[in-house]
C-alpha cells in the first residue's frame, strides 16, 4: 500500500496501522466530607500511531538502504498528514513524525534489492 507523510513517498510494504488509545484529559479528586471521588473530563488528547512495514526501493546495497531511512529521518519531528492508499485509503491528519527504526539488519533480494523490516512511529495529536 502505497504511503506518504507531507507529500513524501515511503518506499515499500506498509501494513495496518496499530492505534494507540487516545488520552484523555481527567482529573480525579476528593472532598473532605463526601464519599466517593469526583472527576473533571475533558477531550481527548493525543494517540501514537505505529506502522510494521518491509522497507525496500530497488536499493543496490544495504548502506543506500540505510542511508534512505535516516534521510527520512531528518524529517522528525515535522507535523502533517498520513495518507495511505490502495487495499486501505485513509488520511491522518495532525501527526508528527517520530521515526523509523530497523527491527533487523538489511538482506539482500535479486528482485526488490536490499529490505528490512521497519518499525514507522508517528504521534496524531488529536481527533
Amino acid at each position: 500500500m502505497p504511503l506518504t507523510f507531507r507529500g513524501t513517498p515511503i518506499p515499500g510494504l506498509h501494513g495496518r496501522p496499530k492505534f494507540g488509545p487516545w488520552g484523555v484529559q481527567l482529573t480525579r479528586t476528593t472532598y473532605f466530607g463526601l464519599e466517593g471521588e469526583s472527576e473533571i473530563r475533558g477531550e481527548r488528547t493525543g494517540r501514537d500511531i505505529v506502522m510494521e512495514s518491509v522497507f525496500y526501493n530497488s536499493f543496490v546495497s544495504g548502506e543506500q538502504l540505510e542511508n534512505a531511512i535516516e534521510t527520512l529521518n531528518k524529517n522528525v519531528p515535522t507535523n502533517g498528514k498520513i495518507v495511505q492508499t490502495g487495499a486501505i485509503n485513509r488520511t491522518l491528519q495532525r501527526c508528527t513524525f517520530e521515526g523509523i527504526t530497523m527491527k533487523g539488519s538489511p538482506l539482500p533480494d535479486n528482485k526488490i534489492g536490499w529490505w528490512v523490516e521497519v518499525e514507522i512511529r508517528w504521534r496524531q495529536l488529536g481527533p
